[in-house]
């Protein structure tokens, strides 16, 4: 069985963000299907305060019935995002 290491990575916030609406789901749906007691848990996760676990990563592909690689960003593609913000 071959493993891949993936050590740099950053989730597309803007795409979990646009598929949770799309999906007509608001944060504290999503926080309550990810375990959370609270929408802050949600909350931080999509505004980028927090990092999301790969089972929680899993979870969310599976609700949205994307992959999981459409929601990851290499590390290149996120630091030219960021640096076209600023």
């Amino acid at each position: 069985m071959e493993t891949k290491q993936v050590q740099n990575y950053h989730i597309d916030l803007a795409r979990l963000k646009a598929l949770r609406i799309r999906a007509g789901l608001t944060q504290n749906q999503v926080s309550r299907i990810l375990g959370y007691k609270s929408t802050l848990g949600y909350h931080y996760i999509e505004s980028g305060r927090c990092r999301l676990r790969a089972d929680q990563l899993l979870t969310l592909a599976q609700l949205y019935g994307v992959s999981i690689d459409s929601l990851i960003i290499s590390n290149e593609a996120a630091d030219h995002a960021q640096q076209s913000v600023s």
